[in-house]
Parts: structure tokens; sequence; C-alpha cells
């Protein structure tokens, strides 16, 4: 019974991965399109729990919408919600940099790896694979470099609210991409945190940081207003 309620689990958390990818590439979701888990189980040959438990989560942390007698969609963020999300991803972000700069936790050994990180992310981005290929892998491994950043400074429930709000802003950014290539510049922006945190100017940080969010919000909104 335990072994059969972890493989459950498993395979949800399976699902939500593979879903939280899907609804920011996949044009099968766009347009306020219905979500429907009887064709996604059948098509990954699951049953439909696990699929409906991954709905759940994702409606959950703000990434999809339920209509009663409907179904699920993704959800679409507006103006005001993008600002609210960026002013809390600002302010948690400063709360992690500060203890980790306060702490001296970001040793010569751990900026090597936080640039390993960006380096492979920025290979993958440059490299030969499709647009969804891309930022599916960007999703996971942007994902990964802040959650390590935010478990490097110890502020575990900070930690968790903020990865909500970087799935949340990847799904309100990531699907205005209409060009690949413009992923490795999101990726060289990283560089400037890894740059930031090694010199302890948290100041720096804060500012470089408001500014690339913003404009990324901007770039967002003006895309939609161009459909």
């Amino acid at each position: 019974m335990v072994a059969e309620s972890l493989k459950y689990v498993t395979l949800s958390s399976q699902m939500f991965d593979y879903l939280r990818r899907e609804v920011v590439v996949s044009d099968e979701f766009k347009d306020e399109v219905f979500i429907r888990e009887a064709e996604i189980a059948e098509r990954l040959g699951v049953s439909r729990a696990p699929v409906r438990e991954a709905l759940k989560q994702m409606e959950m942390m703000g990434l999809v919408v339920s209509m009663p007698r409907k179904g699920v969609k993704v959800r679409l963020f507006s103006k005001e919600e993008l600002d609210e999300l960026y002013e809390m991803r600002v302010v948690l972000e400063e709360l992690v940099f500060r203890d980790i700069i306060d702490k001296g936790l970001f040793t010569p050994e751990v900026r090597e790896s936080f640039q390993e990180k960006l380096e492979n992310l920025l290979e993958i981005c440059e490299g030969d694979g499709s647009r969804e290929e891309k930022i599916k892998a960007f999703c996971d491994k942007d994902l990964d470099f802040h959650r390590s950043l935010a478990e490097l400074s110890g502020r575990v429930w900070t930690a968790k609210v903020l990865e909500t709000l970087y799935c949340q802003l990847h799904l309100a950014l990531l699907r205005e991409l209409e060009e690949a290539e413009t992923l490795a510049d999101l990726v060289r922006l990283h560089y400037s945190i890894v740059e930031n945190l090694a010199a302890g100017d948290l100041e720096k940080l804060t500012v470089d940081r408001r500014y690339s969010y913003f404009a990324r919000r901007n770039t967002v909104l003006n895309r939609k207003k161009g459909r």
C-alpha cells in the first residue's frame, strides 16, 4: 500500500513537471483553450487521477484557472498582476541576496558552481535544439539556478514562495517569446547576479534586478498589445 502511494505521488509530480513546461511552450494550450485531462491522460498512457492532481497543484500555484463544468485553462496575467508578482520577487530576492552576502556564503567555489549552471544553460539556448526544447530546458535550469540561490541563503519558506513566483513569471514571460535566441539574452542577464554577489554589492544587485524585471514585464505587455 505504501509503495503504491509513493508511486502515485511520484507520477503526480512527474505530471506536474510535464504540464508546467507544456503550458509555457505548447500552442495546444494558448488562446484560452481548455486543458482536457482525459486527452492528456490518454496521450501519455496514464490514468486521469495523476493528471487531475497535477492540475490541482497548478491551480493552487496560480498557473491555471478552473472553470466550473468547462474545464481548466492557462491563467493570463494582467498588467496589475505582473506588477505585483515582480514587486514580490524583488522584495524576497533582496532578502535572499542580503543573507548570502552578510553570511559570506558566496565563496569562490559557490561562485564557480553557479557560473557553471549558467554556462550549461547558455550552451543549450545557443545550440541547435528547437524553440520548444530550449524553452523547456530554460524553465528547468532557470528554476534550479534561482532555487539554489534561495536555498543557499537558508531561507526555506522564502525559497518555497519564490519557487511559485518563478513558475508564474515563466508562464507570463516565456509564452510571449517568439524567438528562441531571446533566451540566450535572458541567460546572460543572470551573470550580473553572480558578479554582484561575488562583489558583495547588494545595492547594485537590487537596482539591476529591478530594472531587468520591469523591462521584461514591459516586453510581455507590448507583445500582447501587438497581437
